[in-house]
């Protein structure tokens, strides 16, 4: 299969440009699609849907869920997934805005997203994310100052990256095989193109500059880079190789204007060659030798694999959300082994276990095997996955970080507390208005309100009752 799309209420399959088959959900108008390819699911937006705003889709499975509930005003216009901190975010262009949740079975989100940007005067539109080096990215299309930009998943490290030589860049997808980034920018007027640079912006490439087409949705298989076309509602693909006699082709037409794409593209393909991935091929089921984790193979029959005979037996995945849980059997009762046979070292365990586990602190292995968080002083929780000012001050209040990394709160006037959570008592008052006249005499000056005294003043004067 080389890549999905979404049009009307269908997810459309498509292999060397010929349609596989199609999948009609309980959905009405899907829109944005990314595809998370550890897990094998399809992540979507269906924009009239009253049961949600982003929903999930298991292939193999069949499986359908809803992620995040819908509001009454959004437009949410792409979404992105971190498959090794099950991470998903999204642009919401209405509230000018970059949200996420966590996909971890049990995490309480807010039921509308956690807001990671809140955007005064850019328009987020597309996102990505790099997951094996942390960053999210995505584009701003605000045509006064557009721009491409990424930070950490925790907010922090914002940067700019493309700010000149750019107008509308509507799409964007990270290719971490390449170490490259890739957008469609719709320049002003007929013309568009597909560029390409490093993840921090540098080296920028033009791959296709023409016209005629409104690039809306981009992304990125092993070989190829498809777009979604507007203009003549279609889907076009032009080789990653940057070969000079690269031309853009027609894959497919349709009758309907589809919306999202999203490339088959498989997740040891996506990390080869890539040495900041290395932990991350843990986590595949059964990667190759270069893995420091492989299945056990069910009929092998050697010595080590009898030692194996009292544990639980088939593929071991330390990483299944199942594995992190209170009640499952801890990793000192497991054998991990890599493709050779041997035990792994502690330090390998280390990362096997800890790869991602804290969002924001240093993870270690604690004495039942288990991965432990020391957080950073500004957050908390299992995973460090929480500021420390998350929902701390109430009543509008700002929240504001002491010395010691402690919240505390700015409050509205009309609250008080540690945590704004006092309302101020009103105080009654009436108002007197006497009237009078300044003289001077041989002691300084006196007060008169007799009767015939110029009057040159009214004063107020308030009375508490």
């Amino acid at each position: 299969m080389d890549f999905v799309a979404t049009v009307g209420e269908q997810l459309v399959f498509y292999d060397n440009g010929v349609k596989l088959q199609s999948e009609t959900l309980p959905s009405r108008d899907l829109t944005a699609l990314t595809y998370d390819a550890l897990h094998e699911t399809l992540i979507f937006v269906d924009k009239q849907s009253d049961n949600g705003s982003i929903f999930s889709y298991n292939q193999l499975t069949k499986q359908y869920h809803s992620l995040v509930a819908k509001k009454t005003y959004e437009n949410i216009q792409d979404v992105a997934v971190d498959p090794i901190k099950k991470l998903l975010f999204w642009t919401d262009t209405y509230e000018r805005s970059i949200y996420w949740i966590s996909l971890e079975h049990g995490y309480e989100n807010y039921v509308y997203g956690n807001l990671l940007f809140k955007m005064d005067y850019e328009i987020p539109r597309s996102i990505a994310v790099d997951s094996c080096s942390g960053y999210v990215y995505w584009t701003n299309t605000n045509v006064t100052k557009p721009t491409i930009e990424r930070s950490r998943y925790n907010s922090f490290e914002r940067e700019v990256l493309i700010d000149d030589d750019i107008y509308m860049p509507v799409s964007l997808t990270i290719d971490q095989r390449t170490k490259k980034m890739f957008w469609a920018d719709d320049k002003e007027g007929i013309h568009y193109t597909i560029e390409t640079a490093d993840l921090d912006g540098k080296n920028r490439i033009t791959l296709i500059s023409g016209f005629y087409h409104q690039p809306n949705a981009l992304t990125v298989s092993k070989d190829f880079v498809y777009w979604v076309d507007w203009s003549y509602k279609s889907i076009w693909k032009i080789s990653k190789s940057l070969s000079i006699d690269s031309e853009p082709i027609i894959v497919t037409d349709f009758n309907e204007t589809p919306f999202g794409i999203a490339a088959y593209y498989k997740m040891e393909d996506q990390i080869e060659g890539n040495e900041e991935c290395v932990a991350l091929r843990a986590l595949l089921p059964s990667y190759s030798k270069t893995s420091v984790f492989d299945s056990i193979a069910k009929n092998d029959k050697t010595q080590k694999q009898q030692k194996a005979a009292n544990y639980p037996s088939g593929t071991i995945n330390p990483f299944h959300s199942s594995m992190r849980d209170e009640t499952t059997t801890s990793i000192n009762d497991l054998i991990l082994m890599n493709s050779e046979g041997n035990y792994l070292t502690d330090e390998e365990r280390k990362i096997v276990l800890c790869h991602n586990f804290c969002l924001n602190g240093d993870c270690n292995v604690n004495s039942d095997g288990k991965p432990e968080c020391q957080c950073d002083k500004l957050y908390l929780g299992k995973r460090c996955e929480t500021n420390v000012c998350y929902n701390y001050c109430l009543n509008n209040g700002v929240c504001i970080y002491g010395d010691k990394g402690l919240p505390g709160c700015s409050c509205p006037s009309n609250y008080e507390g540690f945590r704004c959570e006092i309302l101020k008592r009103p105080i009654n008052v009436s108002v007197s208005l006497i009237s009078g006249c300044l003289y001077l005499n041989s002691t300084g000056f006196r007060f008169s309100n007799l009767v015939g005294c110029v009057k040159i003043f009214t004063l107020q004067r308030p009375m508490e009752t």
